[in-house]
This record gives structure tokens, C-alpha cells and sequence, in this order.
């Protein structure tokens, strides 16, 4: 009776031996799960936040932009009638060139300070996308590194961001002219968008070696663009598209 006791011990503890691997590996793998999940999460709203928030400024820039275009067709009819006013004049021997001349004038000046207006905004929202682009890289760079410092020495890693081109505001004039109309580019939103791209990989060190192997190879994307809603120019978060190789 002993003796079949201490068999079934024996059994036992030889099926627990045999499945604790089993059991350690579910377990890691969970936990780093979980990890990157949380990790995950985190680098996407620090990439977000700012884009956003960027985003949306840069959508007032350009709807007050685009809300001046009708001011430009104005200032543009104007020109045409100061044109023929400065002809006819010149025509009539000067008869009435001074008042011609004075209102040729008084429309370049508008058209010069609504030319100034216009692209003063147009630069405001390059600067501002160019900040955000750099500031958000650089603070997507030391999170990520951070978080992954976090994890040795159970686990060992590689990290890299890869370069996207910065944006601008997608926008153009209709003529080259003085206070022309802007109108936006065609595929508006995929040449707005703000996109960081970034890659680890990650494996277990060898003293986990016999629990768990493998290595994961996360490559990651945020990207958020300018998109118009009734009327409104407002930030839109992009489809994000996640790779993953082998698992451990």
C-alpha cells in the first residue's frame, strides 16, 4: 500500500516536472503580453495627443484660409476695373488719371496685406506641423526606450524609429498671382498626415531560455491626419497597422 502511495507521488511530481515548463512559459507569455499591451497603449497617446492637438490648430489656420478666397476674387475683379479705370484715363488724355492711379493703388495695398495674411498662416501651420513631428519623435524615442530598459533582464531587445518625411499644409494657389485663391491638393488627407513608424524586437534572456523561446518583432504606426467635417477642418486618427513576427 506504501509503496503504491509513493508511485503515485512519484507519478505525480513527475507530471507537475513535466508540465511546470508548460506552466512558466503560459505564464511569461501572458505577463508580456500584458506588458506590451500597456506599453502599446501608452506610446500610441503620447504619438496622438500631440498630433491632435496639432491637427486641429493647423485645420483653424486653414479654414480661415480657405474663408478668405471669396475677399481674393473680390480684390482680383477690383484690379481688373482699376486696370481699365488707369486705360481710360490714359486714354482720355489723363483726364482723371490722378483718381485712377490713387484707386490702382488702394487695391494693391489690399491685395499686398490679404498676400501677407495668407501665407503668414500658411507658414504658421508648416511651423507647427514641423515642432510637433520632431518633438513627437524624439519624445516617442525616449518612452519607448525607456519602457523597454524596464523590462531587462528578462528580456533583451532592439529598438529603431524609422524616418518619415515631415508635413505641410497641403494646400496651393490657383495662379501665381498676388492674393491668390488656395484650394487643397488632391489626396488632401494622405499628404496631411502626421505618421511615426518604429520597430523592436524582443526576446527572452538565456536563463528563461528553457521555459520560453523565440523572439517577437513588433513594427508599429500612428498616424494622424486633417480631415473636413461639416464645414470643419478637425485631426483624424488614421488606421494604425501592426506587424507581428513569430511568436515566443
Amino acid at each position: 500500500m506504501q509503496k503504491h502511495l509513493r508511485n503515485e507521488k512519484g507519478f505525480a511530481l513527475a507530471l507537475i516536472l513535466s508540465v511546470l515548463p508548460i506552466l512558466i512559459g503560459a505564464g511569461l507569455v501572458a505577463l508580456f503580453t500584458m506588458n506590451y499591451m500597456q506599453m502599446n497603449a501608452h506610446h500610441l497617446y503620447i504619438c496622438r495627443t500631440e498630433s491632435l492637438k496639432t491637427q486641429n490648430q493647423v485645420g483653424k489656420n486653414l479654414e480661415t484660409l480657405l474663408k478668405l478666397n471669396p475677399l481674393s476674387r473680390e480684390l482680383r475683379i477690383e484690379k481688373i476695373a482699376a486696370d481699365v479705370a488707369v486705360a481710360a484715363a490714359i486714354a482720355a488724355y489723363g483726364y482723371g488719371l490722378p483718381a485712377a492711379r490713387a484707386y490702382e493703388q488702394s487695391v494693391k495695398v489690399r491685395r499686398v496685406a490679404l498676400d501677407i495674411e495668407q501665407r503668414a498662416l500658411i507658414i504658421r501651420s508648416n511651423a507647427l506641423l514641423l515642432k510637433t513631428y520632431f518633438q513627437t519623435r524624439s519624445e516617442l524615442n525616449a518612452q519607448i526606450s525607456k519602457d523597454l530598459g524596464m523590462l531587462r533582464p528578462f528580456i533583451t531587445s532592439t529598438f529603431s524609429m524609422r524616418f518619415s518625411a515631415p508635413t505641410y499644409l497641403a494646400v496651393r494657389p490657383d495662379k501665381t498671382d498676388l492674393a491668390p485663391v488656395y484650394e487643397t491638393q488632391p489626396q488632401f488627407e494622405k499628404r496631411m498626415t502626421l505618421v511615426h513608424r518604429w520597430q523592436y524586437r524582443l526576446s527572452v534572456a538565456d536563463f528563461l531560455g528553457k521555459f520560453l523561446k523565440g523572439e517577437q518583432e513588433f513594427n508599429r504606426d500612428c498616424s494622424v491626419t486633417l480631415s473636413e467635417k461639416d464645414n470643419k477642418w478637425q485631426g483624424k486618427i488614421r488606421e494604425d497597422k501592426s506587424l507581428l513576427k513569430s511568436v515566443f
